[in-house]
């Protein structure tokens, strides 16, 4: 009865995020990078059918952002323009910097169709991972409960039987998990 309570007068957070930007000019991938996505077994097919780029420069409210050549950078690139910029050797700080992608927004949202199980990943790197083998996939921001708008998890609900969270198994993924 608590935990009814507790649901029947919960409100979704509104998240604002400062609009950013973002601009980049794109590049041909270099053997490391194809190498890096390798690992996941991620080949220039699936880059581009996910609309990652390389990117070569970039630029944050029209200003020249400063990119090391020896950094791995990808550009997650969503319509209507918006950029998620990921740097994976950097620190936890700065490997996501910048973004502009709205918190709600789903990657792989069309793959959730008339399915029995849709699968609820925690990034667009793990929802193409996991959609190699189960292709009803799709990803989220990050593992906040922000991601899931009344219009997220109406889509879910009604394109799909029942719903399977595949967040980490560390402390915020866990939490994240119980919470949604």
């Amino acid at each position: 009865e608590e935990y009814k309570k507790i649901t029947s007068t919960y409100e979704q957070p509104q998240v604002t995020k400062k609009n950013t930007l973002i601009q980049v000019t794109t590049r041909s991938f270099t053997k490391e990078e194809l190498t890096w996505w390798n690992q996941y077994h991620q080949d220039i097919s699936d880059l581009r059918e996910n609309h990652i780029y390389s990117i070569r420069s970039l630029y944050l409210n029209k200003k020249r952002f400063v990119l090391k050549d020896t950094d791995l950078r990808f550009g997650y690139y969503y319509e209507p323009g918006y950029w998620k910029i990921y740097r994976p050797t950097l620190g936890k700080d700065d490997k996501w910097f910048p973004n502009n992608v709205p918190i709600y927004m789903l990657d792989g949202k069309d793959n959730i169709k008339n399915c029995k199980t849709a699968f609820i990943n925690k990034s667009k790197k793990d929802m193409m991972v996991i959609k190699k083998i189960f292709p009803c996939s799709v990803g989220v921001q990050n593992e906040g409960i922000a991601c899931f708008t009344k219009e997220n998890v109406e889509y879910f609900k009604s394109n799909s039987e029942r719903q399977i969270l595949s967040f980490d198994s560390d402390v915020p993924g866990v939490k994240s998990s119980q919470q949604i």
